[in-house]
């Protein structure tokens, strides 16, 4: 008698997602490039804004709804990144849209974030509070899934420090998110505990190499330490142009 607990075919969303995974690993040439950048004005910034974004919105403003908005604005300052490759050739993309995971019971859903980097925070702590939602509800429409040009997955909510994410195909960048830890840090003649999260940045080394990667991520860095400028940024993308 077998002493399985329980036998869970692999079919449906779970074969999906093997299969489309499977074929990222084995024709893609992934390279992972692992930061920690100082969270501590980035942290800031949420407790300020949390109190308005759920007064006007209904909905809490997660470390994710932040780091959509930061990596919308970022990509929009450094487009290298912000693409697809199709046909042999790497796409690079005008629109900016996020795709974020979500975690289901069985599997896993990428509702994406259109125009990422010219929405407020509070427009997107709703939507992505709304999209969540569907997801989990198995609600989500096929247009709720598309266009991505770039994906975050944040696993620190589950105590993940790293890991390696696998591009979402034909993406050619997806942003993997840790935990926030505290760390030592020198400063004048005393230490201080300093929260840094874990970035950890898998992408087609087909596409870009690895100083164009990290150039992103020093785009992120200046971000994180002013993320007042990244809503300035956003406000002003979403004015329309000067006729």
């Amino acid at each position: 008698m077998s002493d399985a607990l329980e036998a869970i075919p692999l079919t449906g969303l779970r074969a999906k997602i093997g299969q489309r995974m499977l074929y990222s690993v084995t024709h893609k040439p992934h390279v992972t490039l692992h930061a920690e950048l100082d969270a501590t004005a980035l942290l800031d910034w949420q407790r300020r804004r949390a109190p308005q974004v759920l007064a006007e919105t209904g909905h809490k403003l997660t470390l994710t709804a932040l780091l959509v908005q930061l990596v919308g604005v970022a990509l929009r300052r450094y487009p290298r990144i912000n693409g697809r490759v199709e046909n042999d050739r790497v796409q690079l993309h005008r629109m900016v849209n996020v795709g974020v995971a979500v975690a289901l019971d069985e599997g896993l859903a990428v509702p994406v974030v259109r125009d990422a980097e010219r929405k407020s925070l509070a427009e997107i702590a709703a939507e992505l509070g709304l999209r969540v939602a569907e997801a989990r509800a198995g609600k989500l429409k096929p247009r709720d899934v598309l266009d991505a040009t770039f994906t975050v997955s944040n696993l620190g909510p589950y105590g993940v420090t790293h890991f390696t994410p696998i591009v979402n195909p034909p993406e050619i960048a997806i942003l993997g998110v840790g935990c926030v830890t505290p760390r030592p840090r020198r400063s004048g003649d005393r230490w201080i505990e300093v929260p840094m999260l874990n970035l950890d940045l898998s992408f087609d080394h087909a596409a870009i190499d690895g100083a164009q990667a990290a150039r992103f991520l020093q785009v992120l860095s200046l971000l994180f330490r002013n993320p007042e400028s990244a809503a300035g940024t956003a406000a002003e993308n979403s004015e329309p142009p000067n006729e």
